[in-house]
């Protein structure tokens, strides 16, 4: 069981899990498989890249030692339980990325905060693909044409696709 504190400074981008019940486990439900699917068939139609088939690695990856010093890459944000990619990222810095503020840490904790609030399964995973441009803009630009193949709800260009209801405006 997963119990929740509030934050004596909360995050105005993040839900607590009383405002994240609002979301009936139903359509909680519903919106990941609209997603899934989505995603599903681009993995069948357009095969060229698949998030789910990278090395996976903890959300706390960045706590953990880089033997590398960082280098650049494309990463995917993956609810592993539901095979949904939630967000498309790139950075120079792997090491560096998630340090800090990342708006897209609030929106998983909201998810995180819907699925608690239903007692459904979650493991939210990174998978990163080290084998893209190391030129900013040419990784900004496949960044841009992965965000717009596999629409993860996360990514700011999708919110409105989506409906995405963990954002907190």
């Amino acid at each position: 069981m997963h119990y929740y504190q509030e934050s004596l400074f909360p995050d105005p981008k993040v839900l607590s899990p009383a405002q994240a019940y609002h979301l009936s486990r139903s359509a909680l439900l519903a919106w990941k498989q609209k997603v899934a699917q989505h995603q599903q068939q681009v993995l069948q139609t357009q095969p060229l890249l698949n998030p789910f088939a990278l090395p996976a690695q903890p959300m706390e990856f960045f706590r953990q030692p880089q033997p590398s010093g960082g280098d650049a890459c494309i990463y995917f944000v993956i609810d592993w339980d539901s095979k949904v990619i939630l967000y498309v990222g790139e950075t120079c810095r792997s090491d560096r990325r998630w340090q800090g503020e990342h708006d897209c840490k609030g929106y998983l904790e909201n998810y995180r905060n819907a699925h608690q609030a239903h007692n459904l399964a979650l493991e939210i995973i990174c998978t990163f693909w080290w084998d893209t441009a190391r030129h900013t803009g040419d990784r900004q630009k496949l960044e841009s044409e992965l965000i717009w193949l596999w629409l993860p709800p996360f990514n700011k260009q999708n919110w409105k696709r989506w409906h995405t209801p963990f954002v907190k405006l």
